[in-house]
């Protein structure tokens, strides 16, 4: 099996981990806020920790390109929103229903990519699309 296969497959593995342990902490009394703010500590330490120290400080922070700093900030906003959005979706929503619909973005990127003309048709991929709005239909009965 390939590597990015493998990460791929750990990473689908982490994420459902994470619907089940998130909606978990959910059910046993954490408001969204609070699971959200018990979440940020170990993602700073651990991003800081990936990239490490010296990464941090070699960086040139004062060329950065605008546009792709730009676009990375926006990136960041994104994912503190649909994390938001993704807690309350667990609130009343069943795990794998929210999971399901959420992990559905790639389809969503794939479909703006073609409109916006970053993307080709290719069969193979509208039919992916079109799995994943089956599965999502599945999950969400």
């Amino acid at each position: 099996m390939e590597a990015w296969l493998t990460n791929a497959a750990i990473a689908c593995c982490l994420y459902a981990a994470w619907a089940m342990l998130s909606k978990s902490a959910q059910t046993l009394g954490l408001t969204t806020n609070e699971s959200q703010a018990v979440q940020l500590l170990p993602r700073i330490l651990f991003t800081t920790y990936q990239i490490g120290f010296k990464g941090l400080r070699d960086c040139r922070w004062l060329d950065l390109p605008l546009t792709g700093t730009s676009y990375s900030l926006l990136s960041c906003l994104a994912t503190i929103l649909a994390g938001f959005y993704y807690s309350d979706a667990l609130l009343d929503g069943s795990g794998a229903a929210v999971a399901a619909i959420s992990g559905s973005y790639p389809a969503v990127a794939y479909v703006v990519g073609v409109f916006l003309g970053t993307e080709n048709l290719e069969t193979y991929k509208i039919l992916g699309v079109v799995l994943a709005v089956a599965s999502c239909l599945c999950f969400a009965q």
